[in-house]
Order: C-alpha cells, then structure tokens, then sequence
C-alpha cells in the first residue's frame, strides 16, 4: 500500500485484491525472461535469489554492491513493479471491480508520480531506456508512459500526473525544483528559456538570480577571534570589503554565471603551497562532503561549517584527512570560496543549500513525488539527500557501490 497515493490508502479493498493478484506478479517476472531472451538485452541475467529478495521488500531500501552486481536492474524492476500494480489499481477504479461493487470516479492523484535520479547522464539514458522495455507492451498507449526526451523535460514540477515517471540527472532534478520557488537561484524568464546548466557534461554559462553573498567575511572573522591569525588569515581578511554582519542581500537582476567543478577548482583555486601535503581531489571532496556537504552544514546559517565544528563535529574518524592537516584544509576552502565570490560563480552545494533553506521558507509547491530511485547515492552528499527526502512523500530506494 505505501507504494501507491495517498488517495488510494482508504481503498481497502482494492489494495487487498490488487497486492495479492499474482498474474501482475508473473507478468514482472515474464517480462524479465523475454528481455533476457533479446539481443538487445544479453547483459541482463537471471535474477539471483538476492535479487528476487529486494524486489519483494516492501519499505523503502537502501541497496549496497560492488560494480555490475545488479542494483541498478534491482531498482528498475522495483520501479516496473509499482508502476504496474498502479496501473491495476487504476483498472480496478475504470472496470475491474467486483460483482455489486459501485464504481467510484479516478482520484486527482491517479498517477504515479516516480523519479528516477542519477549524477550520470550516461546512466540516466540507460536506465530511461531499460524501463522503456520493461514497459513496452508492444505499442499500447493506454498502458504504456511515454518518457520525454532530455529536450523535453520541463521547467519545474508544476506539472501533471502524465508528465511522470521522470528520469533525471541531479542537476536536472535541482533546476527543476528551483523552478518551483518563489525565490529561484536561476534565471527563469521566458518560461525557463534561460535554464541551460550544461555542467552534466562540461562547463556552461548560465542566467542566475543576482544575489551578494557575504559568508566568507563572517567565516574569517570568526578565525580571527579564535586568535588562530596566520598570515595566510590575515591576506584573506584583507581582501573582504567592510560589510555588518547580515542576511545575504537579494536584487532583482540576472547575470551569466557558472558552476565550479573539480577540475576548475584544481587548476584555478588549489593554493599552490599546499600542494605539497595535500592534494586537490581530497580538498575538494572535504569541501564537498564536510564542509559544505555535511547534514550539519546544511542546517547552519551560511551553508558551511566553521572550523571549530568542522573540527568538532566530524571527530577523529570521519573525513580523509588527518585532523592535525584540518585547518590547512579550512585555509584551503577560505581560499576558494574568495576567489569564487570574486568571480561570481557557484558550486553544486551552494544550490542544494539555496533550494533547502528556501523550501524550509516557503514549502514545497510542486508535483507530489510518490516515488524516488536514486542510483550511485554514495556520489551524493548527505545535504543532497536530505533535499531529495523532504521532496519524496512515500517510497524511496537508494543504490550505492560498496567500496
């Protein structure tokens, strides 16, 4: 039941007879055996025992394996399943009903609004395409949801029930929940026209909100008062215009902007004379995951932890470095955030933050989302899945590689 609408949970007895019809069951498990019996499918193999087990959990999931151990074939099927007890529930609503049971009209939500979300754009298309022959009942429409193509996906989450399921890239699923606030981060006139984050792929320029910032001088400021006043602290302060402490300042313009990726960071942001004891990848990740990234920095003011939590909260054990090089690290994120500041770019957190602390203002306006598969979660952050877990309603399912 927790797999279908709110409005369907009072349909006692249709979820009843829907949950234990077995041909449903059997159509899962055929459709399975004649992909596996097409060309185009020689890479799917035989359920395992393991497998037919996750398929028949019932509560949300959280799948761990190592490469190419099935979990993302796991979390299509579990998908397929749902979308197709759905459709006989939506069945049972237009004829399937029992003898002398009156007919009741379809619910507002007879839809089941599922999304697919991954980092990759490359999986993303290959697991669009494998739900599309799970679902292909050899062309008919009534049964059978015609995904849009990347060009056609839409703006916001304003949309209907038929819009769905959805198979998103993270940054896709980002700007189109920014679509539903009042306050977006990006750019969205002419109906979206200006949202072309390109940064799935490659570096891109894109319309954003003009907004002024002002984290950086309160983080250092804070330093200072820890009486931890190394030269590189004092450089930093000194480049930070005098501004009172305040919330940050919203105008009503855009401008070009882009999204900072690791590569950027590496080449244009790594001070050089850490580079010595500490390498680009492991600052960043820190920055990403901790710093930034963490469930603690997304409940902070500024959307970043200062030093003295990101000593005191991660502990000995957590993060990749050891806390002795912690403030070279700090340094290093000081760094960075300047000169971005500088140069009026963003970075990935910047947004999940942006997006959590205005739904926490505002609530969420959009679709109701029934359904969430995220697919390699371990390359999300934990603030990006608190996000996604204020957004989905009922049935989530989670699949990271174990390393």
């Amino acid at each position: 039941p927790q797999y279908l609408p709110s409005a369907v949970h009072s349909k006692e007895s249709l979820i009843r007879r829907i949950s234990s019809d077995t041909d449903c069951v059997r159509e899962i498990f055929e459709k399975l055996w004649h992909l596996q019996q097409s060309q185009e499918s020689a890479t799917i193999t035989k359920l395992s025992p393991q497998e037919e087990a996750v398929l028949a959990l019932p509560d949300n999931v959280l799948l761990l394996g190592r490469s190419g151990t099935g979990k993302t074939t796991c979390a299509m099927l579990r998908l397929f399943a749902r979308f197709r007890l759905f459709q006989e529930y939506q069945r049972s609503l237009s004829g399937g009903l029992a003898p002398g049971e009156a007919a009741e009209a379809a619910p507002e939500d007879a839809h089941l609004n599922a999304v697919f979300i991954t980092l990759s754009p490359v999986l993303c298309a290959q697991a669009k395409k494998f739900f599309e022959k799970l679902t292909d009942d050899g062309g008919a429409a009534s049964t059978t949801p015609r995904l849009p193509k990347a060009a056609e996906l839409p703006s916001n989450f304003h949309i209907g029930g038929e819009r769905f399921p959805l198979f998103l890239t993270l940054r896709q699923f980002l700007k189109m929940l920014d679509g539903t606030l009042q306050e977006p981060f990006f750019s969205h006139a002419a109906g979206g026209a200006g949202l072309t984050w390109c940064n799935d792929d490659d570096q891109g320029m894109i319309e954003i909100v003009d907004r002024e910032f002002m984290p950086i001088e309160h983080a250092v400021e804070d330093l200072m008062a820890e009486n931890a006043n190394p030269r590189w602290l004092e450089h930093l302060q000194a480049e930070q215009p005098h501004r009172p402490r305040g919330d940050q300042q919203v105008v009503a313009s855009t401008r070009q902007s882009f999204e900072i990726t690791y590569e950027f960071f590496a080449d244009k942001c790594f001070p050089a004379h850490l580079q010595q004891t500490l390498h680009p990848s492991v600052v960043w990740t820190e920055i990403q995951t901790s710093i930034k990234g963490s469930l603690w920095a997304l409940h902070t003011k500024d959307g970043f932890l200062s030093l003295k939590q990101y000593n005191e909260l991660l502990g000995r054990k957590r993060g990749l470095v050891h806390p002795a090089q912690r403030k070279d690290v700090y340094y290093a994120f000081l760094h960075y955030e300047s000169y971005k500041r500088r140069i009026g770019a963003f970075d990935l957190q910047d947004i999940v933050f942006y997006l959590y602390t205005r739904l926490r203002h505002e609530g969420y306006r959009g679709a109701v989302v029934h359904s969430m598969t995220m697919d390699e979660v371990q390359d999300f952050s934990q603030s990006t899945l608190q996000l996604m877990m204020m957004i989905c309603q009922i049935g989530r399912a989670s699949c990271r590689e174990r390393v």
